[in-house]
This record gives structure tokens, sequence and C-alpha cells, in this order.
């Protein structure tokens, strides 16, 4: 697996309830960041779907940069069964000032 991706394995007979995993995010630390991410719910493909404004963001004391979500793979089998991975990413600040520039005139 390349940096940045996770996979879910289902030992369950193939072709059954049992073996067709839905991903899901569970929540965000810190919170009301799930509109950021799209997560396909038949691959488990997560993506950024929009920009951070990191001054925002209120992170943990200590945590600053720090966005960890919880992602839930859980299959169709009756009773579903389910896990959960821990994705943590980092977020670095970015210059935004804006350039000057002198006109003449």
């Amino acid at each position: 697996l390349r940096n940045g991706d996770f996979l879910a394995i289902d030992f369950d007979e193939e072709n059954t309830p049992n073996s067709e995993i839905v991903y899901s995010i569970v929540s965000t630390v810190p919170q009301g960041l799930e509109s950021n991410f799209t997560l396909d719910s038949t691959n488990g493909t997560l993506s950024v779907i929009s920009g951070f404004d990191y001054k925002n963001i209120i992170f943990l004391p200590g945590q600053e940069g720090k966005i960890t979500l919880i992602v839930q793979a859980k299959d169709k089998g009756i009773p579903p069964q389910s896990s959960t991975a821990t994705i943590v990413i980092y977020l670095q600040t970015a210059n935004n000032f804006p350039l000057c520039q002198n006109k003449d005139g």
C-alpha cells in the first residue's frame, strides 16, 4: 500500500452480503471536518474535497495541525460485522500573504 492508502479485507465467502464492505467516516477530531473529505463507500478511497482554513480550525491543545479521522468498514451480513481504523493527517500552514507589486503611474 502507498502512504495514505488503507484496505479492509473480509475473509467471508465471496459474492455474499457478508463479503460486501461499506466504508464510512464515523468522526473527525477536531469535530466538524467531515465535509472536507469524501470517502467512496464501495472501495474506501478517501479524498480531500475542500481546502482547510487552518486559522479557523479549533485544534486540541498541543495538537495544532493534527486531524484524526475514524473510518469504519462494515459488511452487509446479518448481523453486520464492522471494524474501525484511525487515520491521522498533519496540516502545515501555507503562506497566504498577498504578493505586493509596484504600479507605475
